[in-house]
């Protein structure tokens, strides 16, 4: 409201959930879309730095398993496809 409290139910659950705004409001609204285990996916992908673990000399066998779950929508549901493999 003006006075900066929070009024809404919404609004008090994404204040208990340690993410940011924008996250925390997907992931709530996610369970009523019907995609809340994608969404958990994602926003778990986000709060690390990578998901990758690279190996030197590698390179070339990180880069074609990257391959292998890459999707054209996007990194967020690349990561949905590590995780389901």
């Amino acid at each position: 409201d003006w006075d900066c409290r929070l009024t809404s139910p919404t609004g008090l659950l994404m204040a208990e959930l340690p993410l940011d705004p924008p996250l925390a409001k997907a992931l709530l609204v996610s369970g009523e879309l019907g995609c809340g285990e994608d969404m958990l996916t994602v926003a778990a992908a986000l709060s690390v730095q990578s998901l990758w673990v690279s190996v030197r000399g590698e390179k070339k066998m990180l880069d074609e398993i990257k391959q292998r779950f890459a999707v054209g929508e996007g990194d967020h549901l690349t990561s949905v496809n590590i995780y389901k493999d």
